[in-house]
């Protein structure tokens, strides 16, 4: 019996040694406050104006797009639709059977100042986005 006691004795001492262990790791942790939290605001969209596309020098291509916003943004973003896959017929695809048109993103620089927000949009390469092609502008904003 004495062989027993001795064994339950050494796990009860380990088990003792093993959670004062643990509670000397967790207890060694430092967080720094912080906060956390949910809010609500009124999200508006964007007035878009004065949309004005720069043209390659014969005017076959798009070379830039530059609007007005009605409001300051910090993240500005246009795109011009891509062609529909042939067979797809003219105009506008706002969606199809395999969703909806790609888009080229342009690079678009920072917002002027207010009243006007002026933001100006680059479109890639020398021969810029085909005028035949370009029916959509797309206008991402974001405060």
């Amino acid at each position: 019996m004495s062989h027993r006691l001795a064994k339950a004795a050494i796990a009860l001492f380990a088990t003792g040694m093993l959670g004062a262990g643990a509670y000397a790791f967790t207890n060694t942790n430092n967080v720094d406050a912080s906060y956390a939290g949910a809010g609500s605001a009124a999200i508006n969209g964007y007035t878009v104006t004065g949309i004005h596309y720069g043209t390659t020098p014969n005017v076959n291509g798009i070379t830039s797009v530059s609007f007005n916003l009605n409001a300051p943004a910090t993240s500005v973003s246009a795109g011009l639709n891509q062609p529909p896959p042939p067979g797809n017929g003219p105009g506008p695809q706002l969606a199809g059977p395999a969703g909806p048109p790609p888009i080229l993103w342009l690079r678009c620089g920072p917002v002027g100042a207010g009243p006007t927000f002026s933001v100006t949009c680059s479109v890639p390469g020398p021969a810029g986005y085909p005028i035949a092609q370009a029916d959509m502008l797309f206008v991402n904003a974001a405060q």
